[in-house]
């Protein structure tokens, strides 16, 4: 393996839609079977949202089944290995029980776009942040400390979408508003604040047949998602376009 760098090492890591990691602008690739441990070690890693992660918090999680001290020495085998692979010792720092991925050498795509999104203060910066998210954080990964973040962000992103949709549609502008619903949808499809966003949309610009269509693909995708245990109820906005 190749010396580990303590300067700047580009690393790019994507985790809105699934996991990718860049190292100088090459996905990691293994010859053999991936390392499963570094590789949960730095999606643990990710949740902050580019604060420290507490060294107790990430033993819980990935080794549940070890007293503190055999944790202790497998998280220290999961960093020294992760560090390998990212190239980069600076990348992963380990201070007073806390673990950082530093943003300094790591870009991270959940990062990002939090950032922009909270920073955005005009529609059309608000349009580009809400561009930056592709889909839930770690994708559909079963990673033990994913779900926390990838429902906030969820909820961050839908609250971006329904109140730039709003305003879209405040200014009678409703095409703009239904491509924005669209373009949600292609990403968290399952979404019924969404659905019924774009059919109240529709509604309310004259697009009568549309809305009642958007409607029955809903409640065809919901029924085809439901397992044998009754119907999803329609939401008042779904009813009324029926």
């Amino acid at each position: 393996m190749e010396a580990l760098n303590q300067g700047s090492t580009p690393i790019e890591i994507h985790v809105l839609g699934g996991f990718k990691v860049l190292v100088d602008g090459k996905p990691l690739r293994f010859v053999f079977k991936a390392p499963r441990k570094p590789l949960d070690l730095l999606k643990a890693l990710l949740i902050s949202g580019g604060a420290s992660v507490g060294q107790h918090t990430v033993c819980e999680a990935l080794w549940p089944d070890l007293d503190a001290w055999y944790a202790g020495r497998a998280l220290n085998t999961a960093v020294f290995r992760l560090r390998g692979l990212l190239g980069n010792k600076a990348a992963v720092r380990s201070d007073c029980g806390q673990l950082l991925l530093d943003p300094e050498h790591c870009t991270v795509d959940a990062w990002q776009f939090e950032r922009n999104l909270d920073n955005a203060r005009d529609p059309d910066v608000m349009l580009l942040a809400l561009l930056g998210y592709r889909g839930p954080f770690l994708g559909d990964s079963e990673h033990p400390l994913a779900l926390g973040t990838r429902r906030r962000l969820q909820r961050k992103y839908l609250r971006g979408v329904l109140h730039l949709g709003q305003a879209y549609e405040m200014c009678g502008n409703y095409g703009s508003a239904t491509d924005l619903y669209h373009r949600a949808l292609d990403v968290e499809e399952t979404s019924e604040e969404l659905h019924s966003a774009l059919i109240a949309c529709l509604q309310r610009s004259g697009q009568t047949v549309a809305a009642t269509a958007a409607a029955a693909a809903y409640q065809r995708g919901s029924n085809a998602a439901l397992d044998a245990g009754g119907k999803m109820a329609l939401t008042p906005t779904l009813r009324s376009s029926r």
